[in-house]
């Protein structure tokens, strides 16, 4: 890890608690890793330690951090990662995206662990050391991207630490060659371990290059030469020699802890002893720095472009939840994708393909469910309808399989996407509905009325002021205005401060002014609105007629959403009147408005399409509305020749051997 006198460090104080702020840190059972975890913990961080030594190992850990800081056991968390595979790897990013939202989000990602003087190959083929100290932590951090924002009401933006060391100083350049990465050369005093380090420090300049300023900072650290199990591999007399100068772990940590909590830090840079320090001059070279990231992304199967990498097969819980909670007749892979993105707080434009294909998956797995359940409960319908002495013939199907409308190449819905217009397999034909009769006589004439140009256009209420909140008011500093008006005044906030996130533009990041507002650091673009209406409360006549002399508006407006009409009467010498209609106008009441409707609503029931109860088996005959009833519902129709409704009871508990958890 290379060597530097023990009192070179000056002495640093963090200035900042980190109450609210989650750090993963891996290696962190012994060492500096526990240095740094019990630094972390000690200001207030949950901390989760990772490793592979085991649970036991880590207990104790846990325990010591506790007695030494104080800090609750529920600060800690432990999970199981070895750097040797990169299968281990993709398992512990898979296990942190099912984590619930308030535990997944990350604050800090310390990739401390690492070996040296250790010769062999990994399970994946590479040199042990390069594996370890490099391109596990390289797919690591990649997977863990996502995942990495800012606590809730938080403005520091979320730390990447990567212990590096001096010892990159001591190299040749970056090793690209695969065929040389593939072959054991680790042992005591080997070059391998200097160049994973910097490899390590590679990629740090190529990752921050790579993200938007407001993601992540990221930073390489040398620890100094510091008194671990890290040097346990090493001959003894190597071991003595190194004590004589080594430093104490928690010393170690300084920096880890320096470049993960201080604030103003220039990121992507170099640090040792608490300052940014010069590192190698290989890391120059842009040519071979860009070669190793686009051999690290194919040997870890990444993409080069986009760095957001995440395995989508892990949202297909979520995706069935959202399904669950839609309406299946309307639901699209879109709708779906969009909340979904709302939920994870990330684009998912580039799995498109692959979400679409989940969603699929998960609509006919519903679908198929829902018909199982209803078929049964058909069934029943019929067996007692038919112990009843009732059954006269078989109830109809009337509604069609809801479409998921997921556009395919040809542009034809994919195999979840059913139309709507077409019955299912086995089916019967649906009837199509008689056309619309044209409209009587008065109802034409009553549309040729002219209007009047004095009646004030009807208003959305939109523009109509309102009392703002007290935190609203403040912000904007005035007591009353409109809706639209507020939500134009936010927005010119917005852009004026480029407060939409880079990444995804449909995202706003707050800062102290909005948090105050809508108590979110990073708000959904399209729920901004819903959550303005807890900031407008309905005025009084006293407090309407204020805000209408304040913003000197009309006085025809009405913080009820309704106009205030102005009268259409003509005042001359005393006497009133009402301007008679000019010949072939009629005249127009707002009763006349109700009775319209009324008749257009007997209209639309008139001609509804009517289904004929046609005998079919009981396989064909299932309602295949996918939404999944908490009851059995009366059957729509019984052809029995009797006008009495047939009224079911309880379905019993099993019904030719199938038990009632079954529908």
């Amino acid at each position: 890890m290379g060597f530097s006198p023990v009192d070179s460090k000056p002495e640093w104080v963090p200035r900042e608690r980190q109450e609210g702020r989650r750090f993963i840190v891996t290696g962190a059972n012994r060492g500096i890793g526990l240095a740094t975890a019990t630094g972390l913990a000690a200001l207030g961080a949950h901390v989760v330690m990772v490793g592979h030594e085991g649970s036991d190992a880590f207990n104790e850990a846990m325990d010591r951090i506790v007695m030494e800081t104080g800090c609750t056991r529920d600060h800690l968390g432990y999970m199981s990662l070895d750097l040797r595979s990169l299968d281990s790897v993709r398992q512990f990013a898979k296990s942190w995206a099912q984590r619930p939202e308030p535990e997944r989000s990350i604050q800090g990602l310390i990739n401390n662990a690492g070996i040296a003087g250790m010769p062999g190959l990994s399970p994946d083929g590479f040199e042990m050391c390069f594996q370890i100290n490099y391109l596990s932590m390289f797919l690591l951090t990649r997977l863990l991207l996502p995942y990495l924002a800012p606590a809730a009401g938080d403005s520091m933006v979320p730390r990447i630490v990567c212990v590096s060391s001096s010892a990159h100083l001591f190299t040749l350049g970056l090793p690209t060659d695969e065929k040389y990465l593939r072959t054991s050369g680790g042992g005591f005093f080997s070059l391998r371990y200097g160049e994973s380090k910097l490899c390590v420090n590679s990629f740090v300049r190529q990752l921050q290059a790579r993200l938007p300023a407001d993601k992540a900072h990221v930073f390489a650290v040398h620890p100094g030469s510091t008194a671990s199990s890290f040097w346990q591999s090493f001959p003894a007399w190597a071991q003595r020699c190194i004590a004589s100068v080594a430093q104490d772990p928690s010393r170690g940590a300084r920096t880890s802890l320096f470049c993960a909590t201080e604030p103003d830090l220039v990121s992507g840079g170099y640090y040792a002893d608490c300052a940014q320090a010069s590192a190698s001059f290989w890391l120059g070279r842009a040519d071979a720095a860009d070669l190793l990231w686009q051999k690290s992304c194919a040997w870890t199967g990444l993409s080069p472009k986009s760095l957001i990498t995440m395995d989508v097969t892990t949202f297909a819980p979520r995706i069935r939840e959202i399904l669950q909670n839609s309406d299946l007749s309307t639901v699209s892979a879109k709708k779906v994708r969009r909340q979904l993105e709302h939920v994870m707080r990330v684009s998912l434009d580039a799995y498109k393909g692959d979400i679409d294909e989940i969603i699929k998956q998960q609509f006919q797995q519903i679908h198929t469910e829902t018909q199982q359940r209803q078929a049964q409960q058909h069934q029943y319908a019929q067996q007692y309808a038919q112990q009843q002495g009732q059954m006269g013939g078989v109830f109809g199907v009337s509604q069609a399989l809801p479409g998921l409308h997921i556009p395919s190449a040809g542009g034809v819905a994919g195999a979840a996407s059913g139309s709507a217009s077409s019955p299912l397999p086995g089916e019967a034909p649906r009837k199509r509905g008689r056309p619309r009769k044209p409209e009587n006589e008065k109802k034409q004439q009553r549309k040729k009325r002219v209007v009047d140009p004095n009646k004030p256009k009807r208003s959305t209420g939109l523009s109509k002021p309102m009392k703002l909140s007290p935190d609203l008011s403040s912000f904007l500093g005035q007591k009353y205005e409109a809706r639209t008006e507020v939500v134009k005044s936010l927005w010119k906030y917005i852009k004026e401060r480029d407060l939409q996130d880079p990444i995804d533009k449909r995202y706003i990041l707050c800062d102290d002014k909005l948090l105050v507002l809508f108590h979110e650091s990073r708000l959904y673009m399209y729920t901004m609105n819903k959550l303005l209406n807890e900031h407008f409360i309905k005025p009084t006549p006293e407090e309407n007629a204020e805000a209408i002399a304040l913003l000197g508006l009309p006085p025809s407006q009405s913080a009820d959403g309704a106009d205030v009409a102005a009268p259409t009467s003509v005042k001359a010498e005393g006497s009133t009147h009402s301007p008679a209609p000019s010949d072939g106008d009629t005249q127009h009441t707002g009763d006349e408005d109700e009775e319209d409707e009324e008749e257009e609503e007997e209209d639309d029931d008139e001609h509804d399409v009517k289904e004929e109860a046609q005998p079919t088996s009981a396989s064909t005959a299932v309602d295949s509305k996918p939404s999944l009833p908490k009851s059995l519902s009366p059957p729509a129709a019984i052809s029995s020749g009797t006008s009495a409704p047939l009224v079911l009871p309880p379905m019993p508990s099993n019904i030719n051997g199938a038990g009632s958890s079954g529908i």
